[in-house]
């Protein structure tokens, strides 16, 4: 019993990494608020492969059979957000158009 109270702080991270679905959020100084044009990016420059935008939920959703590591999507709303990211115009990303930034940014995740 001792064994797994002392590997439960290393155990819970990995299991909280792992997630079906995330979506990006800004803060502006005004409190956090989500930003859909935010997640389209970055689940389409990050996870072509793994995950896709899902104009529903609006959160940028796993494959079947694949999770997202919450901390890596974390990290990319936030470099993104303070990078800037363009607007989305009729479901792609329109980098003809001015790019949109904000103070801060970060995640939600959900499984």
């Amino acid at each position: 019993m001792r064994f797994v109270i002392t590997l439960l702080p290393f155990i819970l991270p990995v299991l909280a990494s792992d997630h079906k679905a995330c979506d990006c959020q800004i803060n502006d100084g005004n409190g956090w608020k989500y930003d859909w044009q935010l997640t389209f990016n970055v689940c389409a420059d990050n996870y072509e492969k793994t995950a896709e935008y899902d104009n529903g939920a609006g959160r940028c959703i796993a494959n079947p059979h694949v999770r997202l590591d919450g901390n890596r999507f974390y990290g990319n709303c936030k470099n993104l957000a303070q990078k800037g990211w363009y607007p989305v115009v009729n479901g792609a990303v329109d980098t003809t158009q001015p790019k949109i930034y904000a103070k801060q940014g970060g995640s939600g995740c959900y499984n």
